[in-house]
């Protein structure tokens, strides 16, 4: 009983943590993906992502740039993230389709800012995510690029 009491005195209301103020790039034929098909993505992901609208303090808002190209064998889609003037290393998802890549970088997207991101997708209707219907473990993987 005084491990309950105890437990209920030291917890802390939750405190509702301000949205990362975020660009979005992308570099990908029209018919695969565009910025708002990649927002929509990173929305069903987390609600911690917000755009950026410039009012932020210097360095306090990233960019996401995304690349997709289709390739012989599937999709590749590579990922940076620009915070504080420092881009980071590539990341690159290999995948059946288009709608799987963008929804493997998304997830990556979304958890290096929101460790808490939603790695399973319910269904979403396809006007909301582009045609990327499929839950996480869609079977894109994950590399860096080396």
């Amino acid at each position: 009983m005084l491990a309950v009491v105890t437990s209920l005195a030291t917890t802390r209301p939750a405190v509702a943590e301000p949205p990362f103020a975020i660009r979005v790039r992308v570099a990908a034929a029209p018919s695969c993906t565009d910025e708002a098909r990649v927002w929509a993505a990173l929305r069903t992901r987390s609600d911690r992502l917000a755009r950026a609208d410039g009012s932020g303090p210097a360095g306090g808002e990233a960019t996401i740039e995304i690349a997709v190209a289709e390739t012989r064998g599937g999709t590749v889609g590579d990922l940076r993230i620009v915070r504080g003037g420092v881009r980071s290393d590539a990341r690159r998802v290999t995948a059946a389709s288009c709608s799987e890549a963008v929804s493997g970088l998304s997830l990556v997207a979304a958890l290096a800012f929101d460790p808490a991101a939603r790695i399973a997708l319910e269904s979403a209707p396809p006007s909301e995510v582009g045609d990327a219907t499929l839950p996480a473990s869609d079977g894109a993987r994950t590399d860096a690029p080396g």
